[in-house]
C-alpha cells in the first residue's frame, strides 16, 4: 500500500469540505479542511500493515519504507533543538483499522535502529496490540499507570531491538476512556523522559475526544487515514478538537 504524507498546521482548521463528501478521496479534499499547505509529501510503503509481527517491522526497518520514515522524523524534528528534551509524538488514524499502529511500531524501531533512544507506548486500551507485536507481558502498564499515583519507572520493557523499549496498555479496564480523558499522558511520562530521545504513543482506535486528550502537550501527532474509506467528517472533527486543546502541529498520513 502507498501513502502520500503532508505536513500541516491545524492552528485555525476550518470546514470548507463539501458536506456531501464522506470519505478521503484526494489530497485535495484533506486539504480543504484547514487550507494549509502541503509541506513535504512522501510515498511511504506499508506491506501487509494488517498482519504484522515484529518481523516485519524488522525487515522494513532496512527497507525504503524506513528511510522514509527517518525523512519523516527528520521533517517532524526539524525546529526542535537539542535541549528541547524527548521528542513527543502521537499516532493514530481515522478508519485504518490496525495499519496505524504497525506504522507506530515501525517508526519507533526505525528511531532505535538508527541509535536513538525510543519509548513507544500503547494507548490504545480498549483493543492493545504492541505487547503481541513485540512479545511483551500485558500484565502491567499505562492503564496501571494512569489509575494510580505510582511513578512509571518500572513500566518499560525492554524488546529484543536495541534502543527500545515498550510500555504497554495493561490491565484491562472498562473505563478506558474516563482513564484517557483526566490524566495527561504526556505529563504521567515525563518522569523518565530524560531517558529517552522519542516517545512515541500508540493511539490507533481512539475515538477522536480522547485523541485530541491524549495529545495535549506533545509535539506531534500523525493521524492516518485510508483513500475512500476514512470518513473525511471524522477528519475534520479530529482536527478541531486537536485545536482546541492547543495542537497546532499535526500531518495527515494517506494509506492507499
Amino acid at each position: 500500500m502507498l501513502a502520500t504524507l503532508g505536513m500541516r498546521q491545524v492552528g485555525d482548521a476550518s470546514t470548507t469540505a463539501n458536506d456531501d463528501v464522506a470519505e478521503v478521496e484526494t489530497p485535495a479534499a484533506i486539504n480543504s479542511i484547514d487550507g494549509s499547505r502541503n509541506l513535504m509529501p512522501l510515498q511511504v510503503h506499508v506491506d501487509d500493515a494488517g498482519n504484522a509481527e515484529t518481523a516485519l517491522i524488522r525487515r522494513q526497518s532496512n527497507s525504503r519504507f524506513a528511510t522514509q520514515l527517518r525523512e519523516l522524523v527528520a521533517t517532524l524534528s526539524a525546529n526542535r533543538t537539542a535541549q528541547a528534551g524527548a521528542h513527543s509524538i502521537v499516532l493514530s488514524g481515522v478508519g485504518t483499522d490496525e495499519s496505524s499502529s504497525v506504522v507506530a511500531a515501525s517508526l519507533a524501531v526505525t528511531c532505535a535502529v538508527t541509535g536513538f533512544q525510543v519509548l513507544l507506548v500503547d494507548a490504545n486500551l480498549s483493543r492493545p496490540r504492541l505487547h503481541s507485536m513485540f512479545g511483551l507481558a500485558n500484565g502491567f502498564g499505562l492503564s496501571d499507570l494512569l489509575g494510580s499515583a505510582n511513578p512509571p519507572n518500572l513500566l518499560p520493557q525492554a524488546t529484543s531491538i536495541p534502543n527500545l523499549a515498550v510500555i504497554c496498555a495493561g490491565s484491562r479496564v472498562s473505563n478506558y476512556a474516563s482513564l484517557l480523558s483526566r490524566q495527561r499522558v504526556k505529563h504521567r511520562l515525563d518522569p523518565i523522559a530524560g531517558a529517552f530521545d522519542y516517545i512515541i504513543i500508540d493511539a490507533s482506535g481512539l475515538p477522536p475526544s480522547l485523541l485530541a486528550r491524549i495529545s495535549a502537550g506533545v509535539d506531534n501527532v500523525v493521524i492516518a487515514v485510508k483513500r475512500h474509506v476514512s470518513s473525511i467528517r471524522t477528519l475534520e472533527a479530529t482536527m478541531r478538537l486537536l485545536s482546541d486543546e492547543g495542537v497546532h502541529n499535526s500531518s495527515i498520513l494517506i494509506i492507499e
